[in-house]
């Protein structure tokens, strides 16, 4: 609730919704959602002109995690999110040319993850017209930066849909030991390496946003089992202290945004402010007795 928000000092909310909530205080901002892929329905182009006429020059997200399968996820192969993308940001900015729309929102930003966004961002170009043209429709670049394993059939998140786990050069990411689901240095370097891949393809000047990121595994057991791999609130207090205290000063002269005084990250938001903890780990607030947590 708002008062709760307040205790934390946020400044944005995610809930993956499109309209945001009535008792959300104008001074916190909301990041609007349009699923895509399996998630993705042609009357939001209908809608979206009512939409930014209620929220104006407000922040939209494209696409919910198109990379992966799993879950309720949105499971879109490279084209086809890009073909969604270009028709609903097309629509965003012929309604309201000072809407902010953010392009990606991929589970983690590993090497076949990049190699998912060349391809899609390789046809949203052809669609658009040109890489400009193409440019002209990001506003920021959305990423999501868990730690998961990518082995198919495996827990974790799989390989993106359209891709193979043989494309050379690319390899997965096989987790095997969980501490590095929380480790700094690996969450550190990847998003060093997604700035790297955006200066590459001529987006340097945007903003990335971190759109969801988290240590995922619960601290405790659900009240009726089973027995789970449990992450210690201590270990995700570390974790999420160091990514705070990276992301707040991380530059680079090379690749960070320069209007952003060469940071690497303009954005993050912390999954999750209140889901229960026997599900993931790194609830802020405990929803079955609204207290925050430790």
């Amino acid at each position: 609730d708002a008062a709760q928000l307040k205790q934390i000092r946020s400044g944005a909310v995610i809930n993956w919704g499109l309209e945001r909530s009535s008792n959300l205080v104008r001074e916190i901002s909301f990041l609007h959602v349009i699923r895509t892929g399996r998630n993705y329905s042609t009357a939001i182009l209908t809608d979206i002109p009512a939409l930014v006429a209620t929220y104006p020059g407000e922040n939209w997200q494209i696409g919910n995690e198109p990379d992966t399968c799993y879950e309720s996820q949105d499971c879109a192969e490279p084209s086809v999110y890009a073909g969604q993308y270009f028709a609903i940001a097309s629509a965003l900015r012929a309604n309201d040319p000072t809407a902010k729309i953010g392009f990606g929102s991929v589970v983690q930003p590993t090497p076949i993850r990049r190699a998912y966004l060349d391809r899609a961002w390789a046809e949203l170009v052809r669609l658009a017209g040109g890489q400009a043209q193409a440019s002209a429709l990001v506003d920021f670049w959305s990423i999501h930066s868990f730690i998961l394993n990518e082995k198919p059939g495996e827990w974790g998140t799989g390989i993106p849909p359209g891709m193979q786990s043989t494309d050379a050069p690319l390899f997965l990411i096989a987790v095997k030991d969980i501490w590095k689901t929380y480790n700094s240095p690996i969450f550190q370097q990847r998003i060093r390496d997604f700035r790297t891949w955006m200066n590459a393809k001529g987006e340097r000047n945007k903003a990335l946003w971190i759109t969801e990121y988290g240590s995922l595994f619960p601290p405790v057991d659900p009240p009726e089992g089973p027995n789970l791999i449990n992450v210690s609130d201590t270990d995700t207090i570390a974790f999420m202290l160091s990514s705070f205290d990276f992301l707040r000063s991380a530059t680079d002269a090379n690749t960070g945004m320069p209007g952003d005084g060469n940071h690497l990250v303009q954005r993050w938001f912390w999954y999750s402010f209140n889901d229960y903890r026997y599900k993931f780990g790194g609830t802020l607030f405990d929803p079955a007795t609204g207290s925050i947590t430790s």
